[in-house]
């Protein structure tokens, strides 16, 4: 498991500025969207190839360099475009680079 949007941008940067809603974590295995104790909601998403890059994450948050290769990646798709680009521009101004051979296997 591996955590992966808002609450893991928010783990790594303090002063990221929106408060996760929901929490997403990418999985091996499919199984059904619930609510945490918190009352949030958890995002539970099956992506083999994020989770190929991601072993061995420092307590199972996705790194920096990941997370703005899959806002990049999420950049070729109408879903909430405004926010991802944001996040990318955030990421970039805190160091981030974008893993290439992810980011296409990821596009494909």
């Amino acid at each position: 498991m591996i955590v992966i949007g808002s609450q893991a941008m928010k783990y790594w940067f303090p002063d990221f500025n929106r408060e996760p809603k929901d929490l997403d974590i990418v999985v091996d295995d499919f199984t059904p969207q619930y609510m945490s104790e918190d009352g949030r909601r958890v995002e539970r998403l099956r992506n083999p190839i994020l989770l190929k890059y991601c072993e061995g994450f420092e307590d199972n948050y996705a790194v920096p360099d990941t997370l703005l290769t899959l806002k990049m990646s999420h950049l070729f798709w109408d879903i909430a475009w405004d926010k991802h680009m944001w996040d990318v521009q955030f990421l970039f101004k805190h160091g981030a680079k974008c893993d290439k051979k992810l980011f296409y296997e990821l596009y494909e």
